[in-house]
């Protein structure tokens, strides 16, 4: 089954809006290794072709991903539902916080035995996030160097791709071709990966 990274940016969660209006998206195919950069309306057809497919879509909390693309067309319901049901859908932090609790470290780091942290702020942290399971499984780490727009997609709704910041477009790009590093060390069965 052919593998994508699949990452959604929209505009900010707000109370009552926990799937906000999608921005753009980026695809990091498994067989190309090329990460691309779409738009909404380039997201929206390579979403709809997915469904339609047989490829595994991969992604770093995914359920928020097929929750924004839902909610910007609820007929996707049904195509979502079944790749679901198809196992066609594989969440890295969940594999990575499925792999920790069958080896009996939790939230725990276990290269130390301490407590996650993010690799750059330092910060404790109680959740398997990209940059927390780029450095477990890739020892890198920079998953969230360029991390400026992260928050700010919304700005640049209307505005072609190619008019935006370089680090605007660069940071989905990485957390694509992150996401699709980790699921290969994953599924490799690396050292500190989910198996």
């Amino acid at each position: 089954m052919t593998a994508i990274a699949f990452d959604a940016e929209t505009y900010l969660v707000a109370p009552g809006i926990l799937t906000p209006r999608l921005v753009c998206a980026s695809i990091a195919p498994e067989s190309s290794y090329v990460a691309v950069l779409l738009d909404a309306a380039g997201a929206r057809t390579w979403f709809d072709g997915w469904i339609e497919s047989d490829a595994l879509i991969v992604g770093a909390n995914v359920a928020y991903d097929l929750g924004v693309m839902a909610a910007d067309d609820p007929a996707r319901l049904p195509g979502i539902f079944r790749a679901l049901e198809e196992g066609r859908v594989y969440d890295v932090l969940i594999a990575q916080a499925l792999d920790a609790i069958a080896k009996g470290h939790l939230n725990k780091d276990p290269r130390t035995g301490g407590p996650l942290q993010d690799p750059e702020s330092g910060k404790r942290s109680d959740r398997y996030s990209l940059d927390i399971t780029v450095d477990l499984v890739l020892g890198r780490t920079d998953a969230k160097a360029r991390d400026f727009w992260r928050l700010r997609y919304g700005i640049l709704e209307g505005l072609p791709i190619e008019e935006w910041p370089e680090e605007a477009q660069r940071y989905p790009l990485d957390d694509a071709r992150n996401t699709l590093d980790v699921y290969i060390a994953q599924v490799n069965g690396r050292p500190g990966a989910a198996p």
